[in-house]
């Protein structure tokens, strides 16, 4: 139970940092993020959704508004544009949340929720109609606190804060299906829930772990931890993260931390050794291992393997920021964020491994800030690409291995996953950097090994024809690059206008697709003289001077062969009025 609160980097200098070398093993360093354009307000969650962007909650007036940011020209979120992305009908804290298969976002109940809200609603984001919807309830009418994860075929898995039962929603069909209850008494309130290479689901908490079998839809015991886990004087328990040599980094309430190997198949329990323990507190504690805290904390892997953590001085208080160093089993001090008051509790930070390398840390109370790992990933972690298929509907299947990345990301335990093992597609043309937005993955396993797994992804609206690299990203780290040539499209306008009077028109411009393949973005250049635009609509619009730029919207940027959209605007301007000429129509 937790109590309600109310210097850049440059590209070189990243590339060089995270590139794929044995670095020295120094820390890390930290780059305050600007504030919110739209909102002048840090984040409470963050997210990263399937087409690179992030979605972000406001973290002080009004947890109902969230905004989206999309990163620069660069790929740099840095020197990212910030967006609306409308508001949810719950303002809600401490919830299970997961980007989907479908890449839709889920949002569910709340530990704590606005005056007169239900801890029982769920909101899937729609990141193409920037849209939030309403999902189905959950079955057992409050959730919040609850263990969850994303299961490998895509619907969600969670617990119950006041009993034993579990239950799974699908995403598909918006239905809840109630599952096996936990084995021990009591109920998964706190709990830290770890999904395993193999899709099973491992309870680390209690004093007898268990793990849930999809499959079979049970829950089988599983060695037990050589030491207490969890804080019984709270309940809080810490993080767990995959690392990459295939072993689960659980951390206890009190800093100690423990190692877990899955056995060899679904239905055999794993092995569990001690590992280090964070460092001493600043000031005497309770903590039995003279160290700091780790309960109700995010961690998050980092590109290089390691993993940067929240700790308190104190039970859930008086934050600081350790790192966990795989290659010599160690846990060290590394600063806190400049400027973030030290006797902030630690259960409000929030970690998410970015596709750039970086990790965003936010529920600072001031700035959202980037730590920049001190070194880079093995070129044995990164994903690879054997094709990519273009598809007659104007999207492409991109196959390969190691796509959904070796680990999860980040874990928080009992909310707030901000997970990223799903494939994000990179397009490169020069010094420009592009997402496309990615779906319908095969899988949201990790660390998938030499089994072929696919996503399917759309182009980005409006991206140019010619040459491009692509790289598939998990966790931050990228494929090498895959060429991918994107032709001219052949587009066909034509012209109507529609009303025209003393001074101005309405006209409405008609766009073909005449070529042979599906195009998924659209441009036309129009002379409007001395004309000034008053309406507009089914396109973007630009003007410098006389010329007008049309490019298409979301939802009529993908033409077939022999598709047509139109798109239209009303001017006024002085005599002689005359209509629009077309100048170049370009479609990729």
């Amino acid at each position: 139970m937790k109590r309600l609160l109310q210097l850049p980097v440059t590209s070189a200098a990243l590339a060089a940092t995270l590139g794929l070398a044995g670095a020295p093993a120094l820390a890390g360093t930290w780059t305050a993020m600007p504030m919110d354009s739209v909102t002048g307000l840090p984040h409470r969650d963050v997210v990263l959704l399937t087409d690179g962007t992030l979605l972000a909650q406001e973290e002080n007036a009004d947890g109902h508004v969230w905004t989206r940011l999309a990163p620069d020209s660069a790929g740099n979120y840095l020197n990212g544009t910030w967006s609306s992305a409308g508001s949810t009908q719950v303002d809600r804290r401490y919830y299970p949340m997961a980007v989907l298969r479908d890449g839709r976002f889920f949002v569910a109940g709340g530990e704590d929720v606005g005056a007169g809200e239900s801890p029982n609603v769920v909101e899937l984001y729609d990141p193409v109609s920037n849209h939030w919807n309403v999902g189905a309830p959950g079955l057992f009418g409050d959730i919040g606190d609850d263990a969850n994860q994303v299961l490998a075929d895509g619907r969600v898995f969670l617990g119950y804060r006041f009993g034993v039962e579990t239950q799974v929603y699908d995403p598909t069909t918006d239905h809840w299906t109630q599952t096996a209850g936990v084995a021990t008494a009591g109920s998964t309130d706190e709990h830290t829930w770890s999904l395993l290479p193999d899709g099973a689901v491992l309870d680390w908490t209690p004093a007898q772990p268990q793990r849930y079998l999809p499959s079979t839809n049970q829950w089988l015991n599983d060695a037990v931890v050589p030491f207490t886990m969890q804080n019984s004087a709270d309940g809080e328990i810490g993080p767990g993260v995959f690392l990459y040599t295939g072993k689960l980094l659980a951390f206890s309430a009190f800093g100690k931390t423990a190692l877990y190997t899955p056995g060899a198949s679904p239905s055999d329990s794993g092995s569990w050794v001690a590992g280090p323990t964070t460092p001493p507190p600043a000031q005497p504690n309770d903590n039995p291992y003279n160290a700091q805290y780790t309960e109700d904390a995010a961690a998050c892997i980092e590109v290089n393997g390691r993993v940067l953590v929240v700790t308190t001085d104190s039970p859930l208080g008086n934050v600081r920021f350790a790192e966990y160093d795989p290659a010599s089993n160690a846990i060290a001090q590394v600063a806190t964020p400049p400027g973030v008051d030290s006797g902030r509790s630690g259960y409000n930070f929030q970690m998410l491994a970015l596709p750039d390398g970086h990790v965003l840390v936010t529920g600072t109370g001031t700035n959202d800030f980037l730590y920049t790992p001190s070194s880079g990933p093995q070129s044995q972690w990164q994903p690879a690409i054997q094709s990519i298929t273009a598809n007659s509907n104007g999207t492409y299947t991109v196959t390969g291995r190691q796509l959904n990345g070796l680990s999860q990301g980040d874990s928080y335990g009992d909310e707030g996953q901000g997970q990223t093992n799903y494939p994000l597609v990179r397009l490169t043309s020069g010094t420009t950097v592009r997402y496309a937005r990615t779906f319908n993955h095969s899988t949201m396993a990790f660390a998938t090994g030499a089994a072929t797994v696919q996503t399917t992804f759309t182009l980005p609206s409006g991206i140019p024809a010619g040459a491009y690299q692509v790289s598939v990203v998990a966790n931050g780290i990228a494929s090498p690059a895959v060429n991918l040539t994107l032709a001219t499209a052949q587009l066909g306008t034509s012209v109507s206008v529609t009303d025209m009077w003393e001074s101005g028109y309405c006209a409405t411009v008609n766009v073909t697709n005449t070529g042979s393949q599906t195009i998924n973005g659209w441009t036309v250049v129009m002379d409007v003289g001395t004309a000034t635009q008053n309406a507009r609509w089914n396109a973007n619009f630009s003007q410098t001077g006389s010329t007008v730029t049309a490019t298409n919207m979301t939802q009529n940027g993908t033409l077939a062969p022999g598709a047509q959209t139109s798109f239209g605007f009303c001017t006024e301007m002085p005599p002689a009025v005359r209509g629009p000429v077309i100048d170049s129509a370009t479609g990729s």
